[in-house]
């Protein structure tokens, strides 16, 4: 229990940390009439939107793929498709990071599969996503031409309170990650792994393709893999996330990964304003269309969060 308040508490501080940088940041860094040029010099540019959207959208697709793939094709690619899909809806509407569980309940309402077996597939799933990203943000630290060199130690310092956070949750939920250890190692062991590993490192690659885009659109085109660099770096932040869809996490940290990489705090900031409004219009398209395919009872989903069951 120990464990669990200091978890809860480092995490609380972190989020209300970023919060109020963000705010901070909002009002020292943006200027809300270049904001509104930034955003009618975009709109000169529909189809480069149109297309950064679409392979923002079609990463989603790729990442249900690689889903189906990992379950050996127990589900419906339909079925994955939705579940993820209904998963970043409820991630955008709510401030808090549950829409995994609306993930696992699709597939057990659509295919009969076991809700806690569904819900470790989603773990380990989520768990590539977590390994992806954070080697993108360790590579990118190397091989970007950043305009100052990160010193060691402050790369060592980083590491070392993400080993803290990690071990934190760890002796939290003991024997939940006992648990997801012994599926682990029974299920990501396999050659038929490797596809599924390099479908999920290809979906965030062409997640990024959003904020290049929109960078290019203003004039100030960034390389591929900066573009990777940042918006890995930025989906990692949305795990302190307190508010829906992570606004503040989001912006505060893009700008400070636009500032890394070169460019102004306030032209990372008019970036990150602009995806993220794109994002939050994308996904709550997408989930009304998921609704309208297979509507679910939030409260039943809810239900099984807080009682760990499945209500009837």
């Amino acid at each position: 229990m120990k464990t669990k308040h200091i978890y809860k508490g480092m995490k609380r501080a972190i989020s209300l940390l970023i919060l109020a940088l963000f705010f901070w940041l909002l009002y020292q860094y943006t200027d809300w009439s270049m904001l509104v040029s930034s955003l009618q010099t975009v709109r000169q540019h529909p189809w480069l939107l149109v297309g950064g959207l679409a392979v923002y959208g079609a990463s989603f697709v790729v990442k249900a793929v690689a889903w189906r793939w990992y379950l050996g094709g127990r589900i419906r690619f339909s079925t994955a498709l939705i579940g993820i899909l209904y998963s970043l809806f409820v991630n955008h509407l709510l401030p808090v990071k549950v829409g995994e569980l609306f993930r696992a309940y699709v597939c057990k309402e659509r295919e009969g599969q076991e809700y806690f077996m569904a819900l470790q597939s989603v773990a380990i799933m989520r768990g590539f996503d977590f390994f992806i990203l954070i080697g993108i943000a360790y590579v990118g630290l190397y091989w970007l031409p950043f305009p100052t060199e990160f010193p060691l130690l402050l790369i060592v310092i980083f590491t070392l309170i993400g080993g803290l956070l990690i071990v934190a949750i760890i002796q939290w939920k003991k024997e939940f990650f006992r648990r997801q250890w012994k599926f682990f190692k029974e299920t990501f062991w396999r050659v038929s792994t490797i596809p599924v590993f390099v479908l999920i490192l290809i979906s965030w690659f062409m997640e990024a393709a959003l904020v290049w885009a929109v960078a290019f659109a203003l004039a100030h085109p960034i390389t591929s893999f900066q573009a990777v660099w940042i918006n890995s770096i930025t989906i990692a932040g949305q795990t302190f996330q307190v508010t829906p869809g992570g606004i503040a996490n989001y912006e505060t940290v893009m700008s400070l990964a636009f500032r890394t990489v070169g460019n102004t705090v306030e032209f990372g900031m008019t970036v990150a304003l602009i995806t993220h409004a794109l994002k939050f219009i994308f996904s709550f398209g997408a989930g009304a269309v998921v609704w309208f395919i297979h509507p679910l009872p939030f409260k039943n989903v809810l239900y099984m969060k807080k009682k760990g069951g499945i209500r009837r």
